[in-house]
This record gives C-alpha cells, structure tokens and sequence, in this order.
C-alpha cells in the first residue's frame, strides 16, 4: 500500500511540475513545412528528431508547420511519418533555413507492399499507450502496433484473431462473450483486458463485446501490455487493446476490391473507397460481407460490416469529423463437444449438439463526433461525442454431458438471452508540448463522460433438457424443450465521469519521466425487474503511472515504470446486489524493459519483465460460508520479448513470445458448501507460453511466400486445476501473385497440418469437460485489386 501511495504521489508531483509557469529559454531551431505533391498543407503528420542526446517528437500544425526549439548546436536527423505517404528523412544543422518537405504518396493498394521494407513499428506515433502522441520509444510500457495491411496480408480473419498475434495475448472466444474474450499477462476476460474502438470504451455488460470484428476497416490495432486503468478507467489490470479504423485520404483517391472464396462454401467480398471530395472535404467508405456454411454441421454464419467517414476542414485550424460504424453478426452456433470419459474423440469433431433453430445475432452502432483544434504548433485540442448502441440475440441449447452409461449426450440449459445498450458520452483533451525553460515537456489533461443504459432478458432458470444419440444427434426445435418463458430480468443505469492528466518531462538530455493520474466516478442504478428491488453504488477509485524512459542511444531505451490499476467482480453493469457492495480489486504492476529500432528503422526487438499483483478478491468467510469477504489475491510475473528484421532485401522474420508464471496466492472457492484453498494454482484459461511467428519471402519478381506459427501453451479450465487443456501450435501459410500493378491473387491455407485442438472451454459445463475446438484445415483464394 505505501509504495503505491508514493507511485501515486510521485505521478501527481510530475503533474504539478508540467503545469508550473515558466519562462522558456531561446536556443538554436529546426523549423519546417510539410506539404504534398498538390501543395495542400499536411496536417498531425508525426515529425521526430534524433540528435546526439536525445529524441523529440512533434506533430504538425495546421498550416503543415512544426518546429524544435532550444536546441544545441549540431547535426540532427529529422523524419516525418503521416498517412499514405511514403516517409522522409534527412539530416539538418540546428539553425538552418525553414525546411520545406514535399511528402510524396504512397501505393493506393496497402495490401500488395514488401514486406521486408516494413518501417519498425516503434518510431511511429502510438494513440492507446499515451494521450500526448508518442511513440512506443518514449512510453515507458510494452506497446505493440499491428497495421491494418499486415492483418490483411496475413489473412487473419477476425479482428480478435488479428489480436492474438500480439505478444502475450491469447484468446478466450466463446459464442457467449461475442468472441471478444481475451487473456493477457496472466488475466482474463472483458473485465480485465480492455477493449476499445477507436479509443472509446463501451461500458461492458454481461462478459460480452460483439464489436470490431472484421480487419477490413482497420487501420491498426494497439496493443498496451499490463495495467491500463490510469488511461482508459476500471477493467485493464491485464492490459488494453485499441482497434482504430481507417480514416478519409484528405490527398488522393483510392479504391480497393476484394473476392474471396474458401473451403466450406466460404465467400468474403470486401470494398474500401477514399479520397478528397473538394478541397476541404474527404471521405471514407468501407463494406464488407462474408457468409460461410461452416466446418460442422447447420455451420452455417454471415456477418456485414460498413464503415463511414467524412473529415471537413472548416478553417486552417479546426477539422471536424463524422463517422458511421455498423456491425451486423450472425456467428456460428457452436458451443463444442463433451469429452468421453475425459478424452477428446476427434470423430465428434464436427458434431453439433445444438438444436436445429439455434440462432446468435449481433447487431452494433457507433456515431462520432469528432473535432480536432490546432490554435498553434503546441497545443491542440481534441473532443468528441459519441452514440452506441447494441442488441444481443442468444438461442440455444448449450450445455452437452456424456452418460457413460448409456452411451449417450446429456443435453441441457436452454436458454434465450437479449441484451439492449445504449451508450452516450464525451471525450475531450488539451494537449500542450511546450518547453519548460530549456527541458522539452509535452502535457495533456482530458474529462469523459458516459451514460450508460443496459437492459437484459433472459429465461433464467434455464430448464428443459434431452438425452441424444452421441453421433448423429437429433437436434429437435428450441420449442422442443423450453420450459420457462424470456421475462426482463434487470434495468441498469450508469453514469461515470472522469478526469485525466499524463504529462511526459525532459529532465536531462538521454533522460525523461512519464507521468499520468485517473479519477473516477461512477454510479451503478442496477433494478430487479422480477424482484422489484433496486440496488446504487457509487464507485471513486484513484489509479495512476510513474515511469522513467533512459535514451542509451538516440533509438535505443531503457525503461522503468509503476502502475495502479482497478478490476471489477464480474462486470458492473450486470453485478448482482451482493457483487454491488464489494470493493473494487485493484491491483499494481512493476515493469521494466528494452526497446530498440535499428537498420535505418527496418528492424526493431524488445524486451519486458513485469511483475502484477490484484489484491481483493472474494473469497467464502470462515465464520460463515454463504458470505463473501475480499481478502484473496493473485498474481503474475513473466517475460515477454519481439523482434521483426528483414534478411536482406527479399525477406523479413517477426517472432514473440512470452513465459509467465500466475497463481492464486490468496484465494479459497466454495466446494460441496465448504472452503477449499486453491493457493498457488494457475487461474483457469491462462498459458504460461505462447508465441508467434511469422515469415515473408520475396522469391522471385511477382510472386511472394508467407507462413505464420501460433503456440498456445497448456491451460486449466477450473481453479482446482485437475483439468487440464494441451497446448497447441498452428500453421498457416499462403503464396501471393502480383498479376498486375493492380491486382493481386492470394492462396491461403490455415491450420495446414490440419491440428486437432482446442481454442477454449464453454464456461457453463466445466464439469463435464465441453471443449470449444478450433477450425480444421481450409484453403482460400482470393483477388484484390485497386482502382
């Protein structure tokens, strides 16, 4: 408790210092303009300059103007990065005449780059690891940055797929969480690793996010490794992961096509269309449908996704940005197969239990409105109000037992779900980078406010069940088996209002400090719409960040920070009363780690050591077992290392990978009415390994090679861990033909080796031992084209 006070306090401290008038000292400067090949200013491109002893990074005005100031008299190395242009760099004196840089546009047609030219991701800016426009060099956490061409090239199909190739990070999809559940660094679910699109959080209910889901409207996904509360609220012990969605080209038109058909009658088409409209207005337009009848029996699923933008620059200072986001899912009914007497029969494996009229459906709506103010070079501002909505469709039988003895499949809990959420809030932050005398400092502070309304239905308690024939199940009718009625279950009302400062200080040349504080307020109004009762809280929890970030050379860091963070029992909008009146979980990290970009940025490693500690947690009361007292704990450290190099000209190798070690160290459940301790067991669903690979040739003019590995380690699927789930690895590989400067025709094969294995375990049926297995072998071949 006392060294998170002191980190709490040290972050504070920093705060007060960002913010101190001070009088900035005049010195030697680079000074610029960036435009493109039309002469139209570019705006926010990210400007960074390495010299001797240190590195800044700013971005550009309005008027396509940055400046550095207060600096010695030397050589320095000036790079600009923006959107669809290629980047550019070259080496300026201190004090020379203002630059003008004419940024020349990149291929329309992401898809089809090299990949062994690939620039590192850890000079380039990052939005989900700070607010103040860093990059992942100058934030003192594990940061990872997968572009939206890289998810496409390799074929990745989900967005949560996509995900999981980061370091660290394994999936825990299941139909029930809208294949939204995630683990990292030892914990899991929605309500420990946060989810965003586009840097918005919806308020998450019942265990479940249905959106983003499809890498067609990506632009990149970020991904912050541990404690994450100080930036985005309560829920990110295990880390936080921000999906952004391309934005409208403001310099050139482009269109992009897509085709694609597969084994199991799978067809995706896809289609990306952006471009300046006028001088001043740009749009963006994306669609994309895929349908499948699916790897097991009445597989069958379908899902639209469209996505919209238009970005108006009203004055040379001001932008300001609609965008319509809609998601329309109707994943596969599959809740997996009952293991005999213990063992996987991989003849079960495209058995459906379900019945035959199972239906999930997702439906989800996000309307922003964004405005980006830029009164000078050094301050910006940026807000925006947001609308999201969703409904939720679950209806099915889901839990299968094997009866030894007779030989057959218990099937049972029938149920139907609903969910209806709506979501309203505002986002907004002022960003300062000025100097503090001669010390580079840059300062945000943010508030947001959300209301929140979430209402659910079901038909609980479940009943209704059936034996069936163990192959050659006979599926019956939903009707067949319900008993009970869908009746509105609870009506939640949640307001949360927050306020945020980060600040980032240059205390010497190689040396800076990171710094940010969270405070939160938000009341839950849950009511039982069958009990008639109502149960409030209100919750105020305080997190915070320290780091320190050591430049050894100008891309070469050393970094150390000390995180706070908050959890939750469940999730907040669905606690039942007694979850209500607990406290918070909160926990602490300590992190310290290496990163490096290296051979002109076309090569990048790193390595981070962590160690997280959750205290709180609930655990039966001796003196009485039918209450709950928070007082357990759990914890984690590991290990988790990247590095991505090309080998020469033709070819690039990116490989991560992570060992940890979590246990409960404090932590006792309820068993036949009595507490048993389960210290020093692994929580359920979490591998200690995991990594990822994956390798790009170039082998002859037109033609290119890909494959990719992904290895999950062994889990337990329950806290006594006398259940155990083997480790898989699965191999992915595909061969690309550039037919023409415009069209492109891909082969793609995934699970080549053809794996039988297990992604995760439905979560209603532990006992019984129902594994979720991950898809066979299949092929797709596809054509992309640009126009």
């Amino acid at each position: 408790m006392r060294k998170g006070v002191i980190g709490l306090l040290s972050a504070f401290a920093l705060m007060m210092v960002a913010v101190a008038p001070v009088l900035a000292q005049e010195g030697s400067s680079i000074k610029g303009r960036v435009t493109d090949p039309q002469g139209g200013v570019v705006v926010n491109a990210s400007v960074r300059l390495t010299g001797p002893t240190a590195t800044q990074t700013v971005r550009t005005a309005s008027d396509g103007t940055f400046v550095f100031s207060s600096l010695a008299a030397s050589e320095y190395v000036v790079q600009i990065d923006a959107p669809g242009f290629f980047p550019w760099r070259q080496s300026v004196a201190a004090g020379a005449p203002q630059l003008v840089v004419t940024m020349q546009i990149a291929g329309v047609n992401e898809d089809v780059t090299v990949s062994a030219t690939i620039q590192s991701t850890l000079v380039k800016p990052d939005d989900t690891g700070s607010r103040l426009g860093l990059t992942p060099l100058d934030i003192p956490a594990s940061v990872q940055i997968l572009s939206g061409a890289t998810v496409r090239e390799r074929g990745d199909l989900s967005v949560s797929e996509a995900t999981t190739r980061a370091v660290g990070v394994t999936t825990q999809w299941t139909v029930g969480n809208g294949g939204g559940g995630l683990s990292a660094r030892g914990f899991t679910t929605v309500s420990s690793v946060k989810q965003l699109y586009d840097g918005v959080q919806m308020f998450i209910g019942a265990n479940t996010v249905t959106f983003p889901f499809d890498p067609w409207t990506v632009d990149r996904i970020e991904v912050l490794g541990g404690p994450a509360s100080v930036l985005y609220g309560n829920g990110a012990i295990g880390g936080a992961v921000n999906v952004i969605p391309r934005q409208p080209n403001t310099s050139s038109s482009e269109t992009t096509g897509r085709l694609i058909y597969g084994t199991d009658n799978t067809w995706r088409a896809a289609l990306d269309s952006s471009g300046p409209l006028n001088g001043r207005t740009a749009y963006r337009f994306d669609v994309s449908r895929n349908t499948s009848d699916g790897w097991f029996e009445r597989g069958q699923s379908a899902n639209t996704a469209v996505s919209g933008a238009l970005r108006r620059q009203v004055s040379p200072t001001l932008a300001v940005s609609l965008t319509e986001d809609f998601g329309d899912q109707h994943p596969p009914n599959y809740y997996g197969i009952p293991l005999i007497n213990g063992t996987l029969d991989e003849s079960l494996r495209r058995v459906n239990y379900n019945v035959t009229d199972a239906d999930t459906s997702f439906q989800d709506n996000w309307t922003q409105l964004k405005a980006d103010w830029f009164p000078s070079s050094s301050v910006s501002v940026h807000s925006r109000v947001y609308f999201i909505a969703a409904e939720r469709f679950w209806h099915r039988i889901g839990n299968y037992t094997f009866q030894s003895q007779t030989n057959q499949v218990l099937r049972e809990r029938v149920m139907e779900v609903r969910h209806h959420e709506q979501q309203v809030g505002n986002h907004t932050e002022l960003v300062v980078k000025q100097p503090i005398g001669s010390v580079a400092n840059d300062f945000s502070a943010c508030y947001e406010f959300d209301w929140v309304r979430f209402h659910l239905l079901n038909n609980n308690p479940a009943t209704g069940s059936v034996l069936s024939p163990l192959t050659n199940p006979t599926p019956g009718l939903f009707v067949d088996f319900q008993k009970s009625p869908t009746l509105p279950v609870s009506l939640t009302h949640s307001k949360a209002l927050s306020a945020f400062a980060e600040d980032r200080l240059s205390i010497a040349p190689k040396l800076a400090l990171v710094g940010g504080l969270r405070a939160d307020a938000q009341n839950i109004d849950r009511r039982d719409l069958q009990a008639l009762t109502s149960a409030s809280r209100t919750f105020t929890p305080v997190t915070g960040r320290g780091g320190v970030v050591y430049n050894v050379e100008p891309k070469l860091v050393v970094y150390g920070q000390y995180s706070a963070a908050t959890d939750s029992i469940g999730d907040l909008l669905t606690q039942s009363p007694t979850q209500q009146i607990l406290d918070l979980p909160h926990g602490r990290q300590v992190e310290g780690g290496v990163k490096q970009s290296l051979l002109e940025d076309r090569a990048e490693w790193s390595v981070a050591a962590y160690r997280i500690v959750k205290n709180k947690l609930t655990v039966p009361d001796p003196n009485n077992f039918t209450l709950l007292q928070q007082v357990g704990q759990q914890s984690s450290y590991g290990v988790e290392a990247t590095v991505a190099f090309p080998i020469g000209a033709i070819a690039r190798i990116e490989v991560n990978g992570t060992l940890l070690h979590a246990q409960f160290d404090d932590f006792s459940e309820l068993v036949s009415g009595r507490p048993v301790s389960r210290v020093r067991n692994r929580p359920p669903n979490v591998p200690e390994t995991a990594a990822n690979a994956w390798f790009t040739w170039n082998v002859a003019f037109g033609w290119q090679v890909r494959a990719g590995l992904r290895y999950v380690g062994e889990r337990f699927i329950d806290n006594a861990n006398t259940w155990r789930m083997p480790g898989y690895s699965v191999v992915d590989a595909g061969i690309r033909r550039r037919l023409s400067d415009r069209l492109t025709a891909d082969v793609r094969v995934y699970n080549a080796f053809d794996e039988v294995y297990a992604l995760g375990f439905w979560n209603g049926n532990t006992a019984s031992q129902q594994w979720l297995l991950g898809p066979p072998r299949r092929a797709e071949l596809g054509l992309t084209t640009s126009f």
